[in-house]
């Protein structure tokens, strides 16, 4: 079955049976989406490609919506673009 998360639970597994560490992939779009996955430890690390693609932002966009505040501003060379402050 495909929805936002579809792997999360195989990422999940391995890291409680192998004591690994793991990425989370498939589907995530949501910032808030990928704070609970890390949270819930269900995975160390959130991985994003295809919603990466559709807003080249979505790191700075995704830190500003989980509250990163000043450590999501951006350089200098591109306020230009973005109007970041």
């Amino acid at each position: 079955m495909r929805g936002p998360g579809f792997q999360v639970p195989f990422a999940e597994a391995v890291r409680k049976g192998a004591g690994s560490a793991t990425a989370a992939v498939g589907g995530i779009v949501a910032p808030s989406h990928a704070g609970e996955i890390v949270r819930n430890r269900r995975a160390d690390l959130v991985l994003v490609d295809r919603q990466s693609l559709r807003d080249p932002y979505f790191a700075r966009n995704a830190a500003l919506a989980l509250g990163a505040g000043d450590k999501a501003r951006m350089p200098i060379q591109y306020h230009h673009y973005v109007g970041a402050g």
